[in-house]
């Protein structure tokens, strides 16, 4: 399975910037989509968040060995991610860090509601760490 996602950037002169995502998808040679993708133009913080600023949020999940581990991570990454957007005085600091430490501190809270629910799913605990695989290390 194959999944593609891209953004587009428009704006003119003294016009403020928007994204817009948008994504294809094909299923490979097995009988299902294993893949998942989030495409959200505007992230929309929950209450608890820092977030301040305009974030455009796109994400692909390949599944691996099945498509649950994928559209779970799909439907809560971007939702933990913002939960854990450092505030506007750290970002300022050092951006680079405080948003690195911001994703695999996502990724990281994502593996493990993932290796929680497998059991749920009926899942070896090792279709679940394929998942945790594909994480940055």
């Amino acid at each position: 399975a194959a999944t593609a996602a891209a953004a587009g950037v428009a704006g003119g002169e003294g016009e403020r910037f928007s994204c817009r995502g948008w994504a294809a998808a094909r299923r490979g040679e097995r009988d299902e989509m294993q893949d998942a993708h989030t495409i959200l133009d505007r992230l929309e913080p929950p209450a608890d968040s820092s977030i301040t600023d305009t974030i455009s949020y796109y994400a692909i999940f390949d599944g691996h060995s099945g498509a649950r581990a994928a559209q779970f991570a799909a439907s809560r990454l971007h939702i933990l991610f913002a939960k854990k957007y450092p505030p506007q005085s750290e970002l300022l600091k050092n951006f680079n860090k405080e948003l690195k430490k911001c994703l695999v501190d996502t990724f990281l809270a994502t593996d493990k509601e993932v290796c929680m629910q497998a059991p749920l799913w009926r899942l070896t605990i090792s279709h679940a760490y394929t998942y945790r695989h594909t994480l940055p290390h």
